[in-house]
């Protein structure tokens, strides 16, 4: 996140703008001071656009106002407003400051000691995330959507931040199938449905492309491949056989591999998630073990450590 702080010198107020995201959001869901959980006066799942006062204990010390971050924005009224005149930071914020394309969030603080004892708080934001992702049955914006092979196909696409790879270059009938696959309707042991695979994260502009291409892949058990000028893209479920392999097609001699190298070997998988319901702190999910696995491992428990960085469902 990028801040911007101005200081107003013999005054109770602090000024704060923080850019949250370098491209349009939906929406943002909840703020919080210091893992506090900060109430509004509006509901900010409406997505509101004027100024909204915070309640609670921060009732009369905090305002803030957003911009979700469309090219076509203008500048926030409320500091806009707040930095004209004649006070201490006249015309630091004008009209002009509009941060087109990004998504951003001002705040203004009123001091009181018991309440920011500890000077400024931590920031942060539960965001529904890019708002046009774009979709390759249809060619448009899905709006919020975490669908995992679409979130894939929008990142590979985009060229302002992402790696700016031409629609052409992908194979129709591969990504269009994945982006199926991953809408599949999968009962959870609590009970209800989700969607097979989603992707719930934020990338940093200090990761590199082929970094988050590959957590793409593993929230989506998936593989992506590049022949004859085109990307495919699968997601992790079986796929119809093609072709059948007969004697007549082998080259060479027959090799028989009795048994798998015990590098490559496990009968337990555990690992971690970001947890929803841990404050999206990373998390352990539930072991999975195949008992029938262990026996013929001789009793002996051998597991795989797995890291879901963009996945937030046990």
């Amino acid at each position: 996140l990028l801040a911007f702080l101005v200081y107003i010198p013999l005054s109770k107020h602090l000024h704060l703008i923080i850019t949250v995201a370098a491209h349009v959001i939906f929406k943002i869901t909840a703020v919080n001071f210091d893992g506090y959980q900060v109430s509004w006066d509006t509901d900010l799942t409406t997505r509101p656009t004027g100024v909204v006062n915070a309640l609670g204990i921060f009732e009369n010390l905090v305002k803030m106002q957003i911009n979700y971050g469309t090219d076509a924005q203008s500048a926030l009224s409320q500091p806009v407003g707040d930095s004209s005149g004649t006070n201490p930071v006249s015309a630091k914020w004008t009209s002009n400051h509009r941060q087109r394309g990004h998504a951003h969030v001002y705040f203004r603080l009123t001091y009181n000691e018991e309440r920011f004892k500890n000077g400024m708080p931590d920031i942060t934001f539960q965001v529904l995330g890019k708002y046009d992702v774009i979709d390759p049955r249809t060619a448009g914006a899905s709006p919020g959507a975490a669908n995992a092979a679409m979130v894939l196909y929008d990142y590979m696409t985009n060229s302002r931040w992402g790696m700016g790879i031409s629609t052409a270059s992908f194979n129709t009938t591969r990504i269009n199938a994945a982006v199926d696959d991953c809408e599949d309707s999968i009962a959870l042991a609590g009970g209800g449905n989700e969607f097979r695979y989603l992707i719930n994260t934020q990338i940093t502009a200090d990761e590199t492309p082929s970094s988050v291409v590959e957590e793409m892949l593993a929230s989506m058990a998936g593989r992506l491949s590049y022949t004859e000028g085109k990307w495919s893209v699968y997601a992790g479920v079986g796929q119809s056989s093609v072709m059948t392999i007969t004697e007549d097609m082998i080259l060479s001699e027959v090799q028989m591999i009795t048994k798998t190298p015990r590098i490559d070997n496990f009968n337990t998988v555990r690992g971690t998630f970001v947890s929803g319901s841990n404050n999206y702190e990373e998390s352990d999910f539930p072991a999975v073990t195949n008992s029938t696995y262990v026996t013929e491992d001789n009793s002996e428990t051998i597991v795989e450590d797995l890291t879901f960085s963009m996945t937030n469902s046990a």
